[in-house]
C-alpha cells in the first residue's frame, strides 16, 4: 500500500480553485479593457484652439 501525503487532496483543490479564480479575474479585466470608452483625438475650446491632443493624454504634469 502506498503512503499518501495528508494534505494531497486539499492541495489539489486549492490549486484548482486558484486557477479558476484568477482565470475569472483575468477574463473580467480583459472585458473591461475591451469595453473602455473611446478617447477623442483632441479637445478644443470654443474658438478652435487645441487644449489637449491624444498624444498628451498619457502624460502627467511635472511636479515642482
Amino acid at each position: 500500500m502506498a503512503t499518501r501525503k495528508p494534505y494531497s487532496r486539499l492541495t489539489k483543490v486549492l490549486v484548482g480553485m486558484l486557477v479558476v479564480v484568477f482565470s475569472i479575474l483575468l477574463a473580467g479585466g480583459w472585458l473591461i479593457f475591451k469595453n473602455e470608452a473611446p478617447r477623442p483625438a483632441q479637445i478644443v475650446d470654443q474658438q478652435g484652439n487645441v487644449l489637449i491632443s491624444k498624444k498628451d493624454f498619457g502624460q502627467r504634469p511635472s511636479r515642482l
